[in-house]
């Protein structure tokens, strides 16, 4: 599982760890940073937990591997300084040019915009055109240089001081908010935005690098062709002929490269899948998944549903979304964009309790391929690291087994049976919490189950409660 994810950064596991080998590179290999020597793990946790209490400390990481940080620290520890706030950032030495720096800072601003900041400073040990260009697409422009003022790499180092505008000033400014007083959901929000920043990933670099692969290999092929046809031709005319098919071939192969380098944009990604919100104009989309009754049978009483009744879905879909930030997304193939199904996640109960219940429905023509166990990582993954989820709820048809096992592959825990009014049966039920995941976040194989709902989560009242949502876990029995 690899795909990138902008959150806060954790005290426990090994996020400290991680920032502080990036940061050693720097101080060892660089001048942005004026320290000789690079901080014991120690002292490094203690600067980390000094920044915490009041402001935001980013990570971006990839698979479980912390790719790049950003953090806001005091500016001055005179009391009238507290509006403005100092920003950095480092990125991992072997990952550069995919956007990374510029996702982590656009989320570093908007938190400390939303914690009340006026002013945002950043020092850039020059020359550093670089760190200029990315500071000055934010709209920070350089208010002073300090000449000469440190001496590292064998020579005497400027410093230029960039400033930014927040908001306006104030003859009366409130209290700046504590980082663990913002809301949620906004986190979760400016992570959701931040992210999509991204724009050469890995992921990407690894398809385009195939494109490019699969390009040049047809394109030695028609010139190849080419030769031995105009060798072996002897009229002109059957040479025309075959050439001008072999050059539609090579048109046709680019409009192919052209459609890959213009395909969607995923605020989710896994190896082989990419994830997006519905939009209003994906109710071809929408009919070709929920209108095939092969999928909602698992689901639905009333089997195959009409076009009407699939467009309230979508319209249910979006609306979720814009209420909670959560849908059943849409998710396709990377490869070449194609509509698989959806997964993805809705409230269970109060959006408030952070419990949500998950779902997945792949297009019965993509069944046997491991994409409902493979999204399911993804969203479960993006559950808890982005999200900050409390734990997960899941539920099937009686009959579907093949739901069954990928629940249990996937560590959830039966729990009870609960009534499910669009089929009129009792479905059983499950659960993975929070610290169930975080014993094996990435692909829980083997896990323990969990006895009972009410000591996993602490909620028995909420989760013995009939869920009103209107599906459960279908169409991925046999994905």
């Amino acid at each position: 599982m690899a795909f990138p994810i902008i959150r806060l950064l954790e005290l426990s596991g090994s996020d400290i760890q991680q920032c502080l080998a990036i940061y050693s590179h720097s101080v060892k290999h660089t001048y942005a940073s004026f320290e000789i020597s690079p901080p014991s793990i120690e002292e490094f946790t203690a600067r980390v937990k000094k920044v915490t209490g009041t402001y935001p400390w980013l990570v971006c990481a990839i698979g479980g591997q912390i790719v790049g940080y950003a953090y806001a620290s005091n500016f001055n520890s005179r009391s009238a300084y507290k509006w403005s706030t100092e920003l950095s950032v480092y990125n991992d030495p072997t990952i550069h040019g995919q956007g990374i720096g510029k996702a982590l800072y656009s989320a570093l601003l908007m938190i400390v915009k939303s914690q009340g900041f006026y002013r945002a400073i950043a020092g850039i040990s020059l020359p550093n055109p670089a760190s200029i260009k990315l500071h000055e697409s934010f709209g920070f422009s350089q208010v002073g240089v300090y000449r000469n003022v440190g001496f590292k790499q064998k020579e005497w180092r400027d410093v230029g001081t960039y400033q930014l505008e927040l908001k306006k000033p104030s003859n009366c400014p409130l209290p700046v908010k504590l980082i663990n007083k913002l809301a949620d959901n906004l986190l979760s929000s400016v992570f959701t935005k931040a992210t999509n920043l991204i724009k050469n990933t890995i992921f990407d670099l690894t398809l385009n690098n195939s494109i490019n692969y699969q390009f040049q290999k047809k394109k030695l092929t028609v010139e190849n062709s080419e030769n031995k046809i105009e060798q072996s031709c002897k009229k002109k005319s059957d040479f025309c002929k075959k050439s001008t098919k072999l050059n539609i071939e090579f048109k046709q192969l680019e409009l192919t490269t052209s459609n890959h380098e213009a395909k969607e944009e995923y605020f989710l990604k896994s190896t082989r899948l990419g994830f997006r919100q519905w939009k209003k104009n994906d109710l071809k989309l929408a009919i070709g998944l929920w209108g095939d009754i092969n999928v909602t049978k698992a689901f639905d009483a009333r089997g195959k549903l009409s076009d009407e009744e699939v467009g309230k879905r979508l319209t249910k879909e979006i609306s979720t979304h814009n209420s909670s930030n959560v849908q059943y997304w849409p998710i396709f193939l990377l490869e070449n964009d194609k509509h698989i199904g959806a997964c993805g996640l809705r409230p269970y109960g109060n959006v408030a309790e952070k419990i949500y219940e998950i779902g997945f429905h792949i297009r019965s023509d993509c069944w046997r391929r491991g994409f409902a166990y493979e999204a399911a990582c993804a969203v479960i993954q993006y559950a808890f690291k982005t999200l900050k989820a409390k734990g997960l709820f899941a539920g099937h048809h009686p009959n579907n087994k093949g739901s069954r096992q990928l629940l249990s592959k996937l560590g959830f825990g039966y729990t009870h049976d609960e009534y499910y009014e669009p089929t009129g049966l009792k479905h059983p039920s499950y659960v993975l919490s929070a610290n169930s995941y975080k014993k094996k976040p990435l692909f829980y194989r083997n896990s323990n189950p969990i006895q009972k709902i009410a000591s996993a989560l602490n909620h028995s009242a909420k989760l013995s409660t009939p869920s009103t949502n209107t599906d459960k876990i279908g169409g991925s029995v046999n994905s």
